[in-house]
C-alpha cells in the first residue's frame, strides 16, 4: 500500500511538472514563432535581393555588349544556387512552428535551427556564385574597354 502511495505521488509530481513546462512553453510560443518567421522572411528578401541584382547584371551585360566566354556557365551555376536557397527557404517556412504539445519542443526548435543553418548556406551559395558573375561580367567590360581604347 505504501508503494502504491508514493507511485501516485510521483505520478502526480510527473503530471504537475508536464503541466508546468507546457504553460511555459505557451507563453513563449508566440515570441518564438514571431523570432521563427522573422528569419523566414529576412532569407526570403535576401533571395529576392540577389535575384535583383542577377537581373540588373544581365541587363547590364547585354547593354554593354561585353562578351565573356564564362557567362552562360555562371548563369546556370547562379541559377541552380538560387533553386538550392528557394528550397531550403520552403524548408525553413514549413518547420517554423512549435508544438507545445509534443513530447520535446526543444525538438522543434532545434530542427528549425538546423533548417535556418542549411538556408544560411544555400543563401550564401547562391550569393558567391553571383558575385562570381558580377567579377566575371566587370573583367570582361574592363578588358572590352582597353581593348576599344587601344585600336
Amino acid at each position: 500500500a505504501k508503494k502504491l502511495e508514493q507511485a501516485k505521488k510521483m505520478a502526480e509530481k510527473v503530471a504537475a511538472k508536464k503541466t508546468e513546462m507546457k504553460a511555459k512553453c505557451e507563453t513563449r510560443k508566440a515570441k518564438i514563432e514571431t523570432l521563427m518567421s522573422r528569419v523566414v522572411e529576412n532569407r526570403k528578401e535576401h533571395i529576392e535581393k540577389l535575384s535583383s541584382i542577377v537581373e540588373k547584371v544581365e541587363a547590364f551585360y547585354v547593354k554593354s555588349g561585353t562578351v565573356s566566354p564564362n557567362y552562360d556557365s555562371l548563369l546556370a551555376d547562379i541559377n541552380e544556387k538560387k533553386a538550392a536557397a528557394e528550397a531550403a527557404a520552403v524548408e525553413l517556412k514549413n518547420n517554423a512552428s512549435l508544438s507545445c504539445d509534443a513530447e520535446k519542443p526543444r525538438e522543434d526548435v532545434q530542427t528549425f535551427k538546423n533548417q535556418r543553418s542549411a538556408a544560411l548556406s544555400a543563401v550564401k551559395s547562391y550569393r558567391q556564385s553571383v558575385r562570381a558573375l558580377i567579377d566575371d561580367i566587370k573583367q570582361a567590360y574592363v578588358s572590352t574597354q582597353k581593348n576599344e581604347g587601344v585600336q
